[in-house]
């Protein structure tokens, strides 16, 4: 995966934090929990749209 794509990635690594502490600790939902968990996700939405005007870029063939 190239660079980019692995840090935005990474940008939703405190929404899955979040969720595996309710599915395996049992911590409570609260409504700021759940809209902060939107937020997020909305933005790395936005960030997975292409930017207007420019091509999606190609991923490089790797040899062998």
């Amino acid at each position: 995966m190239p660079a980019p794509t692995v840090a935005t990635l990474n940008l939703a690594e405190p929404v899955i934090a979040a969720a595996l502490g309710v599915a395996v600790l049992g911590e409570p939902v609260t409504a700021g929990g759940v809209v902060g968990a939107l937020l997020v996700l909305a933005g790395l939405g936005v960030l997975a749209l292409p930017a207007p005007g420019r091509r999606a870029e190609k991923e490089p063939v790797s040899a062998g």
